[in-house]
C-alpha cells in the first residue's frame, strides 16, 4: 500500500507511473503477505530468482529501479535499506534491436517477404509514418489527397500526411504483425517503418518543417498553420516527391474497410 500510494503521487509521466505500479505489484507478489517496506530487499531477491528462471531480466531490473527510486525519494541513498537494494545485482538482458530506417528498396523487399497480409501493412506504415499504436489503436482516415492520422500521444500527433499509396487497415493483430517481422532473417521492428518514412521524406527533399509536422513532432499540424489552399498544394507536392522515390511500380494497395 505504501508503494502504491507513492507511485500515485510521484511527479512523473502517466506512462512511467504505470511502469512503477506494475513493478510494485510484482514486488508485492514476491513478498510474504505481512511484509513491510523494511522487507523490500528480501522481496526483491525473491523476485530476482523468479525472473531469472523465466529469463525475463528486464522485468526484474525495472522493479529494482522502481524500488530504488522509492527509497531514494523517501529515505535517501545513505539509508541501509537503499544500500541493501543497491547490492542486489541486475539480471542480464538481451541486447535491444537497433534503430534501422530502411531504404525504399529494402522496405519493398521486406514487404515481399512478409506476404499478402503483413506486407501491405508494413508498406502502409512506411508511407504514412504511423507508429504501431496509431495504426492499430488510434485509427486513421483516408481522403483523396491525404491521410488523417488520429494520434493521441500528444497534440501534434493528430495530423495529416500526404497520401502516397492507399493505406490498408490492419489484417493482423498488433502481436501477429510483430511476430511476422520477427520471423524475418533481418532485425526489424514495427517502429522501423516510421523511421523509414522519416528517411524517405529526407531523401525526397521535403522541407524539414513539413517533415516534422508529418511525423507529429510539432505542437501544431500543417492545417493549423497554413491556409487550406496552401496545405492542399503542400500535400500534392510532397506526395509526388515521395511517389517518385517509392516507384511507380509499387502496386496501389486496396483500402480495407
Amino acid at each position: 500500500a505504501t508503494l502504491r500510494s507513492w507511485a500515485a503521487t510521484n511527479p512523473c509521466s502517466p506512462k512511467h507511473r504505470q511502469s512503477l505500479q506494475r513493478s510494485f505489484e510484482l514486488i508485492a507478489d514476491a513478498a510474504r503477505s505481512s511484509a513491510t517496506v523494511a522487507d523490500l530487499p528480501v522481496a526483491l531477491r525473491s523476485l530476482r530468482t523468479k525472473c531469472q528462471s523465466r529469463s525475463i531480466g528486464r522485468t526484474f531490473n525495472l522493479a529494482r529501479s522502481a524500488a530504488q527510486a522509492f527509497l531514494r525519494s523517501t529515505v535517501g541513498r545513505q539509508d541501509p535499506l537503499w544500500l541493501k537494494t543497491a547490492t542486489i545485482q541486475t539480471l542480464p538482458t538481451p541486447p535491444k534491436i537497433g534503430k534501422h530506417p530502411k531504404s525504399i528498396r529494402d522496405a519493398r523487399e521486406i514487404a515481399e517477404k512478409l506476404g499478402p497480409k503483413a506486407g501491405p501493412m508494413w508498406l502502409t506504415l512506411c508511407t504514412t509514418g504511423m507508429g504501431p499504436k496509431e495504426y492499430f489503436e488510434d485509427g486513421f482516415q483516408v481522403q483523396q489527397d491525404r491521410v488523417v492520422i488520429r494520434g493521441t500521444k500528444r497534440k501534434g500527433r493528430n495530423r495529416v500526411v500526404p497520401r502516397v499509396i492507399t493505406p490498408v487497415r490492419p489484417m493482423l493483430t498488433r502481436w501477429g504483425f510483430r511476430q511476422a517481422l520477427r520471423r524475418l532473417s533481418i532485425k526489424v521492428t514495427p517502429y522501423d517503418a516510421r523511421r523509414t518514412y522519416a528517411h524517405l521524406m529526407e531523401e525526397a527533399g521535403i522541407p524539414r518543417t513539413r517533415r516534422m509536422m508529418y511525423l507529429g513532432h510539432r505542437e501544431r499540424d500543417v492545417t493549423d498553420l497554413y491556409e487550406r489552399h496552401e496545405v492542399t498544394a503542400f500535400l500534392a507536392e510532397d506526395a509526388e516527391k515521395l511517389r517518385a522515390l517509392v516507384g511507380a511500380d509499387v502496386p496501389r494497395l486496396r483500402l480495407m474497410k
